[in-house]
C-alpha cells in the first residue's frame, strides 16, 4: 500500500514525542513550504510526516481507544451513536476509530490524499467508514450533525475560510486549535494573528453549538 517494507517504516518511526517535534522542525525547514499548493504537497508527499503522525497509533491500531475523549463528547451529546460524523482533517483518523469503537454508526473522514488516509481508510473499513479525500476548497456536499476539526486550521493558509465551510454544514462542532511559536513552524502562527478574531464570530453567524476547547493562544517564543 505504501511502497515500503514494514521494517523499514518501524526503524523510521520516532520513539517519543520529543523525537516526533524535533524531527518535523527540521524537516519542515529543509522543505520550507510557502504557497498554499507547497504546503498541500508538503502533508501528501512527505515521508517524515507521514512516519512522525504513525507513532500515535502506538501498537493499538484499529483496536485504539481514547475513552475518556468520548465520554466528554457523550455528556455534551447523549445521542452521539446515532449521530452522523465528520472527521474533518482526520490525520491519523485515531477520533475517528474512537467513535467506531464506542459504537458509533454513521462515521465519515475527511483529508488530503496523503499516505496516511490510506492507512486510515484501510483500518475503518470494518466497519465500513465513509471518505472524502479533500482536493478542492469546499469538498462537502451534505450536512452532520457533528463536525470533529481538531488541530487542523493552524495548518491552512485560509483558516477562516475552512471553518465557515464547516460551519455550513454541521449542527454541532468540536474544534481544538492550537498554536505554536519557533518550534512548531507548520502551525503558520502568523496566520492565528490575521483571522483568529474573526472566528467567534463565523461560529456566532451560525449558531453552531460548540463542543470541545477553543485553543486559540498564539505562542511567540
Amino acid at each position: 500500500m505504501l511502497g515500503i517494507s514494514f521494517e523499514e517504516l518501524s526503524k523510521s518511526i520516532p520513539k517519543s514525542p520529543q523525537e516526533a517535534d524535533d524531527i518535523m522542525e527540521k524537516e519542515w525547514y529543509r522543505v520550507n513550504p510557502q504557497t498554499e499548493q507547497e504546503i498541500i504537497d508538503f502533508y501528501i508527499n512527505n515521508f517524515v510526516y507521514l512516519c512522525v503522525q504513525l507513532r500515535k497509533y502506538g501498537d493499538k491500531g484499529p483496536d485504539f481507544r481514547n475513552d475518556q475523549w468520548f465520554q466528554y463528547l457523550e455528556n455534551h451529546i447523549p445521542s452521539i451513536r446515532d449521530m452522523n460524523i465528520l472527521d474533518y482533517g482526520c490525520g491519523s483518523a485515531l477520533h475517528s476509530v474512537t467513535l467506531v469503537n464506542n459504537g458509533c454508526k454513521h462515521v465519515t473522514i475527511a483529508d488530503l490524499p496523503t499516505r496516511l488516509f490510506k492507512i486510515a481508510q484501510k483500518m475503518l473499513q470494518i466497519p465500513p467508514v465513509k471518505t472524502i479525500t479533500i482536493t478542492e476548497k469546499y469538498p462537502l456536499m451534505e450536512k452532520y450533525d457533528l463536525i470533529i476539526c481538531t488541530d487542523v486550521l493552524e495548518h491552512v493558509k485560509d483558516p477562516h475560510l475552512v471553518l465557515g465551510h464547516l460551519a455550513e454544514h454541521t449542527k454541532y462542532l468540536y474544534l481544538s486549535v492550537t498554536f505554536g511559536g519557533a518550534y512548531a513552524p507548520y502551525h503558520l502562527h502568523e496566520n492565528a494573528v490575521k483571522y483568529c478574531a474573526d472566528w467567534l464570530n463565523i461560529l456566532k453567524a451560525y449558531n453552531l453549538h460548540q463542543i470541545g476547547e477553543q485553543l486559540w493562544e498564539v505562542w511567540c517564543d
